[in-house]
């Protein structure tokens, strides 16, 4: 009778905090790759074929430099997202943000130098954009059994081009979906070849994790 009494005393025993929140963290921790990009604006036409499309990957598939990733752009390493977990203890490491659980987003962009679109718009110069994927740091904290997303971003390389600057500048909206699945919603800003306009509006954008980590 008194080993029962131990046994049901120590199945009611509290977890660990670590233990719950490493298991919530298995939900978010991995490599991911774009499965799609939902485009909130009017077809454009990114890569100057003279023709607006919808399907803004397909339109990006066009763009000289991501041509070049290959056959599986949205697979290869340059395009791969990744969401970088560490347990520390203490996760609100610096300044309320923790630092070592950190969300790199890889996205497609035309890369709209601001001088070059300036001579461009005065009738200097002709506009050829070669695009790239440009990488964008985000912060998420784990919480017992909830992941709770940073809505400010930082980018490194080309920061100065005009449509890196609109996603930096309009934020990250980022949520869990599935188990390995992100949603994240940023400010998009494009040169439309067909209208010969700038054109701003919304991305709705889903990852799927491909490589757990």
């Amino acid at each position: 009778m008194l080993a029962s009494v131990f046994v049901a005393g120590c199945a009611e025993e509290k977890p660990w905090n670590e233990d719950i929140e490493k298991k919530t963290a298995d939900a978010i921790r991995g490599k991911y790759r774009i499965e799609s990009m939902q485009w909130h604006g009017a077809p454009v036409d990114l890569d100057d074929d003279g023709l607006a499309d919808e399907n803004i990957m397909r339109e990006f598939e066009g763009l000289e430099d991501i041509k070049n990733y290959g056959e599986d752009v949205w697979g290869s390493d340059i395009a791969l997202s990744t969401a970088l977990y560490s347990w520390d203890g203490d996760n609100w490491a610096g300044e309320g943000i923790g630092s070592r659980n950190s969300l790199y987003v890889h996205l497609p962009v035309q890369r709209i130098d601001p001088w070059r679109y300036e001579q461009y718009v005065q009738g200097y110069d002709s506009l050829r954009l070669h695009g790239s994927f440009q990488n964008f740091e985000s912060y998420y904290h784990v919480s017992w059994d909830e992941i709770i997303f940073a809505d400010t971003i930082s980018s490194g390389t080309f920061a100065d081009d005009m449509d890196v600057m609109e996603i930096k500048s309009g934020g990250f909206q980022c949520k869990l979906v599935g188990y390995g699945e992100l949603e994240l919603t940023v400010n998009y800003l494009f040169h439309d070849f067909l209208s010969k306009e700038l054109v701003r509006d919304r991305m709705t954008i889903r990852l799927k994790r491909i490589q757990y980590q």
